[in-house]
């Protein structure tokens, strides 16, 4: 995908969007380790993408998530989902005005899932 478009500052056309990746590759794997208890990867690489600026440009990263969870019945389902395992942090992208790229840290959280 190539989305360009122009905005006006002071009769001047500026190109304000920035190129997205050329390539994004995905690998998610999925698989139960008992009845009760499922296991969820997702393997990402995303090439470089330039920024409005060409000082702005985004390097390629690779990243890794994982999910763990455990339904002990049928009502309730527990989660830890960790993000970003392979990196502290990467760069993602550029929002309309910021001059640094927005970063993505590594997260880990719980998740609970109550059906009634």
């Amino acid at each position: 995908m190539d989305i360009q478009s122009k905005r006006k500052i002071n009769n001047l056309f500026i190109n304000t969007t920035s190129r997205d990746p050329s390539f994004l590759y995905a690998f998610r794997s999925s698989f139960d380790i008992t009845s009760q208890i499922e296991m969820d990867w997702w393997l990402r690489y995303t090439s470089p993408a330039s920024g409005i600026f060409t000082t702005q440009a985004i390097p390629s990263y690779v990243t890794l998530d994982m999910r763990l969870a455990w339904q002990p019945v049928k009502q309730l389902e527990l989660a830890f989902i960790a993000n970003n395992l392979n990196n502290d942090h990467h760069a993602e992208f550029y929002d309309a005005v910021a001059l640094n790229p927005l970063h993505v840290e590594r997260m880990f959280w719980l998740q609970a899932h109550v059906k009634f």
